[in-house]
């Protein structure tokens, strides 16, 4: 099965569209790596299949709720890794942990969305001999999710599960700054962000969940930099 099939682009594969610049390069003060882990957390909370909470100690728990597989194969092996750290009898996971382990999501989403035509891959040369490749996204719908945010985080669009989660990752990973977004608007991301100013329309189970997320990514240093191969600054704009 193939999940561009389901929805236009699944949450981590939107995250990496939005870590990237519009020439190619990605954000420095957000850490891809942990940020886009965090991403396919969300995406497996959206589908149920598992549970973040929150603990009185700041920690951040990880529980599965569903292991079956899904057809999809990123899910499928991602569950399948969670249950075996999980161990037999199922333990929670430390969130923020399995967050800095998972140092590969990035990479490996971002090359799916190049295979799907969302990103173009540009080789380039540092000095001339490093390679210092860069994957232009498809800016049109890059733009089309920023715009998104923008308009919920104004009160112009009503919010819903998957704008709620990705509303907090953008906020954890600093992303908030790099789309220009003014103090208003950055601190209704930052209530979001805390599964505040939600309404009916998002389920209490994603509210926590969207929480919890932005928690562990931030403990993780999701808006710390680092964590991918991606290039650097390139000196273009947001």
């Amino acid at each position: 099965m193939n999940e561009y099939s389901q929805r236009a682009v699944p949450l981590p594969g939107e995250v990496v569209l939005l870590l990237h610049k519009r020439n190619g390069s990605h954000h420095l003060n957000a850490n891809p790596s942990v940020t886009t882990a965090a991403a396919e957390i969300g995406e497996l909370a959206l589908q149920h299949r598992v549970m973040a909470e929150r603990t009185k100690w700041k920690r951040v728990k990880l529980h599965i709720l569903d292991p079956r597989p899904s057809g999809v194969s990123w899910t499928d092996s991602l569950l399948e890794h969670l249950v075996t750290k999980s161990g037999p009898q199922g333990k929670p996971l430390e969130l923020s942990s399995w967050l800095s382990r998972r140092t590969s999501a990035f990479k490996e989403h971002r090359r799916r969305l190049t295979g799907h035509g969302l990103l173009t891959r540009h080789e380039h040369k540092f000095l001339g001999f490093i390679p210092h490749d860069r994957h232009v996204p498809d800016n049109l719908v890059r733009d089309s999710l920023i715009s998104e945010l923008r308009q919920v985080l104004r009160v112009e669009r009503p919010i819903d599960n998957r704008l709620a989660l990705l509303i907090a990752l953008v906020h954890a990973s600093n992303l908030v700054h790099a789309f220009g977004f003014d103090r208003t608007e950055r601190r209704m991301a930052k209530s979001i962000a805390k599964g505040e100013h939600l309404g009916g329309a998002v389920e209490a189970a994603i509210a926590e969940a969207g929480a919890a997320i932005a928690a562990g990514a931030a403990a993780a240093g999701a808006g710390g930099g680092g964590g991918g191969d991606g290039g650097g600054d390139g000196g273009g704009g947001g």
